[in-house]
């Protein structure tokens, strides 16, 4: 079944009959490729077995989904008076968006974390609607990770931007981050 639904977009034909967007089939598209390469191509791949002896490469996208309640609200959280997605809720999608996509690239003990955000809010999401946030890794500039961010409702888009995020060793961060508690 897997390899049957190795298809590319040229061939979404077959799949509009079913009755999905084009969009939706461009993203089922993605995650079954992604799918199939970690599933099958990972254990089959040497460079993939040892992740000191690989480089993280730019085009690493990601996308995760939530349905709005009412503790991301902007009523519950405290940045606005009504009951539409918040937009510390979304920044906060999209940071996990980001830091998800790329921690399976990292060497063990190391993390990411955010070091800039540059978004627009541009549509309000009520309560009770799902909200997506869709990441690329579009530059690598060391240990300094660029994505590119858009943020879907049902209905469009709702937010976009850049995010960048710094790779860390956790136990050293850590380490220099509660020692301010000392002082």
């Amino acid at each position: 079944m897997l390899r049957s639904c190795l298809i590319h977009k040229s061939q979404t034909t077959i799949l509009s009959q079913k009755h999905l967007c084009v969009k939706e089939i461009e993203i089922l598209l993605h995650y079954i490729n992604l799918l199939v390469y970690y599933v099958i191509g990972m254990w089959n791949d040497p460079i993939i077995e040892k992740k000191g002896e690989r480089e993280m490469e730019e085009g690493i996208i990601n996308r995760l989904e939530l349905t709005v309640t009412e503790d991301r609200t902007a009523r519950a959280m405290g940045s606005g008076e009504l009951d539409v997605f918040a937009t510390p809720a979304m920044i906060a999608l999209i940071e996990e968006t980001c830091w998800r996509s790329v921690a399976y690239e990292l060497d063990e003990g190391c993390g990411t974390v955010g070091i800039s955000l540059d978004v627009k809010h541009v549509s309000a999401t009520p309560e009770g609607m799902k909200v997506a946030c869709e990441s690329e890794l579009t530059k690598i500039d060391g240990k300094k990770l660029t994505f590119s961010v858009k943020v879907y409702d049902e209905e469009g888009l709702i937010g976009e931007g850049t995010h960048e995020r710094f790779i860390v060793d956790n136990e050293k961060f850590m380490k220099k981050a509660t020692a301010k508690k000392s002082c």
